[in-house]
């Protein structure tokens, strides 16, 4: 335990350590319920200051008008492409959700529907049934009591508020506005401030308010916008408002996306209120939000919760930043305070540079690492879950100037996030190269992802769940079901609470050659005095081949070194095409010559381009007996052979495993080459 406490100082420091020990405190005494009261909806006011909060020339000038011009923009017309020619955005015929919500069906995490046949039980979990008490004051009720509490609260953000603003924007049909409000006035009705699981979370509370601020602006001059409507409108802003101020400081202590999601919840109800509270509300969301993307938001536009899903989110929380921020004066903008802070702009025109970067032009899949929780906080316009590019055209909708593009060449080190991006043809791919220490939730040191024309071969597994139980608790995010290897059978860092792990491992990255990076794994050299060093190298095209079709190849080799023989174990997790039931046998190692060099072919998964991935690997070493090799495809009583895309989703792919006996210096060769020739490992 005291060394825990150890590692918990190393990283976040003696005052953090302090500040979490007095919240705990303070949540075991009861004072969020001073701080935060349960209170009946009458007790909230319901307007705001009529000479500077929303509604006044001032917002309509600096806020309300830029806003609905950015709704009209891109959630009435979805833009045809990203802006480079590539696919458009919408998978779905326009209305498709918007007519689904009015028959009582609900999307969720992106990919589940609900049906409900008319208005959510606002209070239970949506996946397993469990229902959380709606009387009982926030802080009294547990994160994952009642399953996956986010399965209450994916509803509860109201995600349903923006297609059905989008329908009422492009039809005119009155329908969808008083769907909305129906939809509105009845969670407002059984969730009355500081009671149930729904006000809980200060940053859901956040999202909530962005949602209900989109849809109020979107269908301004509907008749269902009515008085009275708008009254109870106001006073979730009010109540949204308190909610965020009286626990904030706990949010910002995570150093994640709730700090920032919650400044802007708190920026955004302080422009809309305005008088004295609001301004109250507007100075020290500011002031904390600039704290916060100076900490969290790196120089080369990473995010510190190294997580592609969560980057989105980020993108999403500056960009309606932006538009909040603008026309504060004093605030370190342009003229008279009409443009948003320079370090608002800056911190965005980063971050929306780096998952740029990340993200395929062709399909608008970026390289998944990190969690993935679901999250697509303001999806304009409507999109697949995977697809990134709407956030990305959003970012850069409001940034002066529109944003500098994130691929300037086919190779890119981002040392702050640990991440080193390799381009060559329909190849993309992805190694987490931390070589500081950062504040990470997944065991992914020396990951790799690759792409092919968009479409992931080598794959992230994701998160699953949050709170799963079974097979699937906590197997996501290990390092045994990521495309990396582990020693002794350890993880590379241990679990120390449900989102902590330590100690926050490093390593060493170099680039040895024109086309040869190495990246050094030293998550296991304090414990095992072993070090495991990955290198990727493309090799020169064949100039003999002489056409399109010569072969496509990264050579990647894994050497495994340590005083004494230690037990590796290297893992891929490859895309399955799906022929039968069980796994196909590749060609693996058996009454060969060469018992320790094998390959196995892959049908491609992009429609544009045929053939297959051509898997071939050799292993050279002073180890005895030889390497067990197996694979497994969706394993019925464990996490191989799965992956997760979606939240509360699992899908079959191909899980690979080298294990080698004890062994003190072993190279592993791996070949992936598309189509043509294939070179010899």
């Amino acid at each position: 335990m005291l060394r825990k406490y150890v590692w918990l100082v190393r990283a976040f420091g003696a005052r953090w350590v302090l500040f979490r020990i007095r919240h705990a405190l303070r949540m075991r005494l009861g004072l969020p319920r001073l701080l935060a009261p349960q209170k009946p909806w009458d007790a909230i006011p319901s307007d705001f200051d009529k000479k500077d909060g929303e509604g006044t020339p001032v917002f309509a000038q600096t806020v309300g008008n830029h806003l609905k011009s950015l709704l009209a923009d891109t959630l009435a017309r979805a833009p045809a492409t990203d802006g480079r020619g590539a696919e458009p955005f919408s998978a779905s015929p326009p209305g498709m959700e918007s007519r689904e919500i009015l028959a009582g069906s609900f999307r969720l995490f992106g990919w589940h529907r609900l049906d409900t046949g008319g208005l959510p039980d606002w209070h239970r979990n949506a996946l397993t049934g469990e229902r959380a008490p709606a009387s009982v004051h926030w802080s009294a009720l547990g994160d994952f009591a009642f399953g996956d509490i986010k399965n209450i609260w994916e509803l509860s953000r109201w995600p349903w508020a923006f297609p059905l603003a989008a329908a009422w924007l492009r039809t005119g049909d009155n329908a969808f506005a008083e769907r909305f409000w129906e939809l509105a006035e009845n969670w407002i009705e059984n969730n009355p401030p500081n009671s149930g699981p729904n006000w809980k979370c200060g940053q859901e509370a956040s999202f909530r308010l962005f949602a209900a601020v989109t849809a109020r602006f979107a269908l301004d001059g509907a008749p269902a916008t009515t008085p009275g409507r708008l009254a109870a409108w106001r006073r979730l802003v009010h109540a949204t408002g308190e909610r965020i101020t009286a626990n904030l400081d706990y949010a910002l202590s995570q150093s994640n996306n709730h700090g920032i999601s919650e400044c802007v919840g708190l920026l955004t109800a302080g422009r809309l209120a305005g008088g004295v509270r609001g301004a109250k509300w507007t100075r020290l969301a500011l002031a904390r939000l600039r704290g916060q993307l100076d900490a969290l938001v790196y120089p080369d536009g990473g995010f510190s919760q190294h997580s592609a899903v969560y980057h989105r989110v980020l993108l999403h929380d500056l960009a309606w930043g932006m538009i909040f921020a603008a026309g504060i004066p004093g605030n370190g903008g342009g003229a008279e305070g009409a443009s948003p802070p320079v370090w608002l702009q800056s911190a965005l025109a980063r971050a929306t540079s780096f998952l740029d970067a990340i993200t395929s032009p062709e399909t608008g899949m970026a390289h998944l690492h990190g969690a993935n929780d679901g999250a697509n906080i303001l999806p304009i316009p409507a999109a697949p879950f995977a697809d990134f590019r709407p956030a990305i055209h959003l970012a850069r909708r409001v940034l002066p100037g529109g944003g500098a593009p994130g691929r300037e060449n086919s190779r890119r080190h981002f040392p702050d996030s640990g991440i080193l991006l390799l381009r060559r043809g329909p190849f993309s791919l992805l190694l987490r190269c931390p070589t500081r220490f950062r504040h990470r939730a997944t065991r992914d040191m020396g990951h790799i992802s690759l792409l092919w024309d968009g479409i992931p071969l080598l794959l992230n597994p994701g998160s699953y769940s949050y709170n799963a139980t079974g097979r699937f608790a906590d197997g996501f995010s290990s390092a045994f079901t990521h495309n990396t290897a582990t020693c002794e059978n350890a993880d590379q860092m241990e679990k120390l609470g449900r989102f902590l792990y330590l100690p926050w491992p490093t390593g060493r990255f170099r680039q040895s050659g024109e086309n040869t990076y190495e990246f050094a794994n030293l998550a296991y050299v304090a414990r095992f005095g072993a070090t495991h060093t990955r290198r990727i190298h493309f090799p020169d095209e064949n100039p003999a081949a002489g056409s399109p079709d010569a072969a496509k190849t990264i050579v990647i080799e894994d050497r495994f070194e340590s005083k004494i023989p230690r037990r590796w174990r290297l893992h891929w997790l490859l895309h399955d095409d799906g022929s039968g039931q069980k796994p196909r046998a590749p060609d693996l190692p058996s009454q060969k010559a060469d018992p320790n060099a094998f390959s196995l072919d892959i049908a491609l998964p992009s429609p544009s381009t045929p053939g297959r991935l051509r898997f071939s690997c050799h292993i050279q070493g002073d180890f005895a007996p030889p390497p067990e090799i197996t694979t497994v495809r969706a394993a019925p009583d464990s996490v191989r052979g799965w992956y997760s895309p979606h939240y509360q989703e699992a899908r079959p792919a191909l899980s690979l495993a080298i294990a080698l006996p004890p062994t003190r210096d072993t190279t592993i060769r791996t070949l992936l080459t598309i189509p043509g020739e294939v070179p010899q490992a």
